[in-house]
């Protein structure tokens, strides 16, 4: 089959699931509690729905109670109480119905509520029924009443993407993309859900796995040997969605959420002390968002992850986002944490919206809870940004966003809006960021992850990061830190990532291996000269590397160098000056970024002949400052004794 009658077949079929989900969509949007009862060898079940979702002041109020027996009947009571939200009762009315066979009976309540002058908000609906052999059962429910004059609350529907990245350091699949993962359809699902009805849909996609998808549309190998071409299946349903995801965007309909290219753990990054590497998730991403889908970003609204940290709001402003996406335990107001809504961190010009979890939750569970939601929201007056997650491990299916987009636009009191008409103009109430939590990754995982970046960047420094083998560990870099390899919580996937960045670090390893230092004792003819060195660079590549020489005597250690090291056989001279000592042990190392690549020490001595000069002058000119001494110290005392000697002469002859 071509692809193009493929193409034509799936949308086809996607177009009736859409409609199906459409048909469905109000009546589940009607849906309510049910509560069963039963006695003897009867039972009855009964659930309340209603036609729409919220009604008007003025009505008329619609209510359908489903009532299932499982035997007939001689006498059925059903009774509908409508309760203010005070607990007052407002209206009541009884039906009877009498021999009723077994199955679902429908009994119709309408009632024009104009005269009630009900003012908005959440009425109570309890329904009790009554059956022959049956013990009472009793069945609640609840009638949102809007405002006519109430504006229209906008809701954000945003859909955010998880799965497991699957390429292996050398570029291979390490699972055979033909066993796809359900990722894929969900999104070419929801993108032609957002085609089909015009409506603006916020896609949260990490760039890692629309990088895989262009890797398997253009071709691809696994690690078992199997060789995936661009005309294959899998190829051709990868080029597929990803051409819907272009549409969609190119429609206006779909718009994407600015993503950091992995999703990395901010709980990891801060155990490593590497927070600087959200700079390189950003520009990857839009590498990705250029190469794969031919667009940046086209939302100033980023996402990234269910943490913040200080170190990712300022990533995030020095890309010009105006606001960020996070659930309600990523912020704190007071003691508290935040309820949905718009705040503003202090000091800071990016804005939080505080998703609805509430809502979210609601569209896996029913439309009751769905509409709660929403209504306290209106009720409050704020925004609310529904988010949905899918892929393997989310807690939603591309059915949930199919339910949430029909019940949005089937009530008139919520508009569907785009994320970021939704960062309010004037201050918003002030939130701090909660503390960042501990990350609960297997033991000794993120040191492990450590030591692979800092062989990683070590190797980006010597190459440059334009360097083919550079941007691939650098990539494996990031992809480790992904916080998708968590999973739901088990860190399953974790093994998989430690190889991953284990293969890039022996491949660092292995590279800088290839470069040695070749370096003999040395005889100086003084105490000053030169000492010569070879720097051996065999791996083909010319090696911005740091040169240190450090001298056993602290006091002799020099600054550090840098040199470009040519491939092959690099000759260096380092001037070395002992002062007064005889010999020292010079330690010569070669470093790139945190990384020692190579190291040798080297026996200096200063030549013998050089220090018995030094030796022998010294000698001659102690000896001969000693004549001079004595000269001039003999002299005084021999002109004493002649002096004398004179004296007593002269005594002598007078005597």
């Amino acid at each position: 089959m071509s692809l193009a009658r493929r193409s034509s077949t799936s949308h086809i079929l996607l177009t009736l699931l859409l409609g199906v989900g459409l048909l469905s969509g109000p009546a589940h949007a009607a849906s309510a509690v049910a509560e069963t009862s039963a006695a003897g060898t009867q039972a009855i079940s009964v659930e309340v729905s209603q036609p729409t979702p919220a009604i008007t002041e003025e009505g008329p109020l619609r209510i359908s109670v489903a009532v299932s027996a499982l035997a007939p009947t001689d006498y059925l009571e059903v009774r509908l109480r409508l309760k203010s939200p005070s607990g007052r009762l407002v209206y009541q009315k009884t039906e009877i119905r009498s021999d009723l066979p077994a199955g679902r009976h429908i009994i119709e309540y309408e009632h024009d509520i104009a005269k009630l002058d009900l003012a908005q908000g959440r009425y109570p609906i309890e329904v009790r029924v009554l059956a022959t052999d049956a013990e009472t059962a009793v069945a609640e429910s609840r009638l949102l009443v809007v405002d006519s004059d109430t504006p229209a609350l906008p809701v954000a529907l945003a859909v955010s993407a998880i799965d497991t990245p699957t390429v292996t350091f050398g570029g291979r699949f390490c699972t055979d993309p033909s066993n796809d993962s359900g990722l894929r359809g969900d999104l070419e699902y929801v993108a032609q859900l957002a085609m089909d009805h015009k409506v603006p849909l916020g896609l949260a996609v990490p760039p890692v796995l629309l990088e895989q998808y262009a890797h398997v549309a253009a071709g691809c190998e696994t690690t078992a040997g199997v060789t995936i071409a661009p005309t294959d299946e899998p190829a051709l349903r990868a080029a597929h969605m990803l051409q819907s995801l272009r549409s969609a965007a190119d429609a206006g309909t779909v718009y994407f959420i600015d993503v950091p290219y992995a999703l990395p753990d901010l709980a990891g990054l801060a155990e490593m002390n590497a927070a600087e590497d959200l700079a390189m998730h950003w520009a990857k991403t839009d590498a990705v968002m250029a190469s794969v889908l031919r667009s940046a970003p086209h939302s100033k609204t980023a996402y990234i992850g269910p943490a913040l940290s200080t170190a990712a709001v300022s990533s995030l402003e020095q890309r010009g986002a105006s606001c960020i996406l996070a659930p309600a335990t990523a912020v704190s107001d007071g003691e508290d944490i935040a309820t949905p809504g718009c705040y503003s961190l202090p000091n800071e010009d990016t804005r939080v919206l505080v998703v609805n979890e509430r809502a979210a939750l609601g569209a896996s569970t029913g439309a009751e809870d769905f509409y709660d939601a929403l209504f306290d929201c209106l009720e409050d007056g704020g925004p609310a940004v529904v988010m949905l997650e899918l892929g393997p491990g989310g807690t939603h299916s591309a059915i949930d966003v199919q339910h949430a987009l029909s019940w949005i636009t089937n009530a008139p009191w919520l508009e569907l809006s785009e994320i970021d008409s939704m960062v309010e103009a004037e201050l918003s109430p002030d939130v701090a960021l909660a503390p960042l939590p501990h990350s609960h990754a297997p033991g000794g995982y993120w040191s492990e992850i450590g030591a692979g970046r800092t062989a990683a960047l070590a190797y980006s420094s010597a190459v440059g990061a334009e360097d083919i083998d550079a941007r691939a560990v650098l990539q494996a870099m990031l992809v480790s830190e992904s916080s998708l390899w968590k999973g739901t919580g088990d860190w399953a996937s974790s093994a998989r990532c430690l190889a991953l960045t284990r293969e890039a670090r022996e491949f660092v390893e292995a590279q800088f291996s290839l470069v040695r230092l070749d370096a003999t004792d040395v005889t100086l003819s003084g105490s000053k000269g030169n000492m010569p060195l070879t720097l051996i660079n065999d791996t083909g590549k010319q090696l911005r590397l740091r040169l240190e020489v450090a001298s056993s005597d602290t006091v002799h250690s020099q600054a550090p160098e840098y040199i470009d090291a040519q491939p092959t056989q690099n000759f260096l001279t380092i001037p070395l000056d002992l002062g007064n000592a005889l010999s020292d042990e010079i330690e010569v190392s070669v470093h790139s970024g945190d990384l020692t690549v190579a190291e040798s020490t080297v026996r200096v001595r200063a030549s013998y002949v050089d220090r018995l000069a030094t030796v022998g002058m010294v000698a001659v000119v102690l000896i001969v400052l000693l004549a001079v001494i004595r000269r001039r110290v003999l002299a005084p005392v021999a002109g004493s004794i002649l002096g004398d000697s004179n004296h007593t002469e002269r005594t002598n002859g007078r005597k």
